[in-house]
């Protein structure tokens, strides 16, 4: 059975309005989670939003997802 994990959907600029049309980061990781669901696909984890980018390692033998941030201990989801 297939199974997901997501990361990302940060909001990496400070913009002066609160236009929802800027908020790209937000309505990819709303956009992911909907079709996922849409498509039966359980969501395990996320590490999601915030103000910060993301570098991801996946490691297909094991499932692991390695999320690597600047200033931040890497974790694994």
């Amino acid at each position: 059975r297939l199974v997901s994990k997501i990361a990302g959907g940060a909001q990496m600029f400070s913009f002066g309005s609160t236009n929802d049309l800027m908020r790209i980061g937000e309505r990819n990781a709303v956009a992911s989670k909907k079709k996922l669901n849409e498509l039966r696909i359980r969501l395990l984890s996320e590490d999601i939003g915030e103000n910060y980018g993301r570098t991801i390692e996946f490691y297909s033998e094991t499932g692991d997802l390695l999320i690597k941030t600047i200033g931040k201990p890497p974790k694994t989801i």
